[in-house]
């Protein structure tokens, strides 16, 4: 596709047009496999940086709550790229309280205060290696492999792991993607293994579960038609479906296994949730990415839906 849009273009060849289409074509993929909530299996290219602000936000009862990163982006190789993220969140208490039994048993609750504090959440590094490329005149196939791993002391307290501000853990698995025309088709297949969580003025433990997921992602390309210049407008259309299921929590105080049974949030659980967005793409550098998560089958705790999603990225070159 990308060699039919470079025939297809109708302007002039001046001296800086070869370089500019070079680095449209640097990005990622096209519009379309940029997709909002998932890495395609396309890696950066090599020298390339990116960065990333994303805002997530829901309300919570009576609370907003917010999650805020800044990531950055490096293409080391061709095939290889590293990912670092730093957020802060309103999501968790700085330490549990030296009565768990009160703030476990009613967190949850409606009357309950969960006004917490906005606080540095951690690191979560990732990387990404592209094992297979197919590259065809109207598309291509990729598939890559990825790892993570994160740190926070944060008090997460659902069955639910989330490396991203939850919990400190490590993650990896693989993705494929396909690019046909206009329109681009992701899979992702993932695990999470976190860590335990210790406290030792409470004298508790807490450990979520296991987590397994996979997160296909659809984009369309609305606009343009057809390529003019570099500087077109993109408008593309995605729809992302995230199906996780969950092991049970651990919960020890006071060297005591705590019965999870009582605490629905620390029972093992399984969710399929939507997510529709729109992203611009603007002079071929900058997105705007805008997506809302809709729960359509089972519950996640870590958010109240719906959730709303919104990030800037721009990518730089030397």
């Amino acid at each position: 596709m990308v060699k039919l849009y470079w025939q297809k273009l109708s302007i002039h060849k001046n001296k800086l047009l070869p370089l500019t289409l070079l680095l449209f074509l640097c990005i990622t993929g096209k519009g379309q496999e940029l997709f909002i909530n998932a890495m395609p299996a396309s890696t950066l290219a090599k020298g390339v940086w990116s960065y990333r602000f994303a805002l997530e936000t829901f309300n919570d009862e009576t609370v907003r709550r917010y999650w805020g990163g800044l990531r950055l982006m490096y293409g080391l190789t061709s095939n290889f790229m590293l990912i670092a993220t730093t957020s802060i969140s309103n999501h968790h208490l700085k330490k549990f309280p030296k009565n768990p039994w009160v703030y476990f048993s009613n967190h949850h609750n409606t009357s309950f205060n969960r006004n917490y504090p906005l606080e540095y959440d951690g690191v979560h590094l990732y990387g990404q290696y592209r094992i297979f490329k197919n590259d065809q005149q109207n598309g291509h196939l990729r598939i890559a492999a990825f790892g993570e791993a994160s740190y926070t002391n944060a008090p997460h307290d659902e069955a639910e792991a989330n490396l991203m501000g939850d919990n400190a853990g490590l993650g990896g698995g693989f993705i494929i993607t396909k690019l046909v025309q206009r329109f681009a088709f992701s899979g992702k297949v993932g695990l999470i293994y976190p860590f335990t969580y210790k406290e030792k003025a409470a004298d508790l433990t807490f450990r979520s579960g296991n987590s397994r997921y996979i997160l296909f992602s659809s984009g369309y390309l609305l606009y343009p038609g057809k390529y003019t210049s570099y500087s077109n407008l993109n408008i593309n259309l995605y729809l992302e479906a995230l199906y996780k299921e969950y092991d049970e929590g651990v919960l020890t105080v006071q060297g005591k296994y705590a019965f999870i049974n009582n605490f629905f949030y620390l029972r093992q659980g399984r969710y399929l949730e939507l997510r529709p967005g729109i992203q611009f793409i603007l002079n071929s550098k900058s997105r705007i990415d805008i997506s809302v998560a809709y729960p359509v089958y089972g519950n996640t705790f870590i958010r109240i839906d719906p959730t709303l999603n919104f990030a800037f990225q721009k990518y730089l070159f030397k």
